[in-house]
């Protein structure tokens, strides 16, 4: 129903994904690798970092094309909308690629800020994602807010982002665009190579991260970078993407033009 008490899958990402004859399963600073059919674990893979690193789990996961990707997820900064502190973590401090065959790195890729999770969208030959510095008033230090709620950032308020285009096989940057980045989640149609930006939607207000502002959603060409349409949109649910639909609880848009 839109309404989430505490930090989870929704923010985070799963911990687990299915990418051909495989289950791939992460835990701690690690991802294990299970024959789909069987069980059987067929290998692990560890995030690239030292054993005394400060940053060692692995947070984002998917599969594409032979190839798992992760990141290192940030541990300092945890988030809770209300109640309790979350041992879960939302943003990452890099984030690389695995051959599954080899289990070795295939690129590495450090943002000059941070990377959260719900902003990484993979295809059309390009990993996506969207680099900002921390927002303060996510992180939580008390356990317990008792009943409170932080106030929704205002615009001007949120930290700027520059969205960046990796090529999928070789982690080299294909562009980036630092005009007016403002989403907090992305998703990406290969049918028609277009990359929607938009906030978490979430129907109750104490239940919001102060940066997840909303009443906005956006489009960008996959291949450029290029502003397709921006639009005012008051959406109580997670956008997606049906061909060329953007459906969301409040509405539905054209991908291309934006359109209502």
């Amino acid at each position: 129903d839109g309404i989430h008490h505490d930090v989870g899958v929704g923010e985070t990402g799963s911990n687990f994904c299915i990418g051909d004859d495989s289950v791939f399963v992460r835990s701690g600073d690690h991802c294990i690798r299970i024959e789909l059919t069987t069980g059987k674990q067929l290998a692990e893979y560890k995030t690239p970092v030292s054993d005394d690193a400060k940053n060692r789990d692995w947070g984002y996961l998917a599969y594409s094309d032979q190839t798992v990707f992760g990141t290192v997820a940030n541990e300092r900064h945890k988030v809770s909308p209300r109640y309790r502190l979350s041992k879960l973590s939302t943003e990452s401090v890099s984030l690389f690629a695995v051959d599954i065959k080899t289990g070795k790195i295939k690129w590495q890729y450090r943002p000059k800020h941070s990377i959260r999770n719900n902003t990484l969208a993979i295809g059309r030959g390009h990993v996506f994602l969207i680099d900002r510095p921390l927002v303060g008033a996510d992180h939580i230090t008390n356990p317990r807010r008792d009943g409170k709620h932080q106030p929704v950032l205002k615009p001007e308020e949120q930290p700027a982002g520059v969205l960046v285009a990796l090529d999928v096989a070789t982690g080299k940057l294909r562009w980036k665009r630092s005009d007016d980045i403002f989403g907090t989640q992305l998703a990406v149609s290969e049918q028609h190579g277009v990359v929607l930006m938009n906030y978490q939607a979430v129907r109750h207000r104490f239940f919001k991260l102060p940066s997840e502002i909303g009443s906005r959603i956006a489009a960008v060409d996959a291949a450029t970078g290029k502003r397709l349409w921006n639009a005012k949109a008051d959406y109580k649910t997670r956008p997606l993407i049906n061909d060329n639909v953007v459906y969301a609880q409040g509405g539905a848009w054209d991908l291309k033009s934006g359109k209502p």
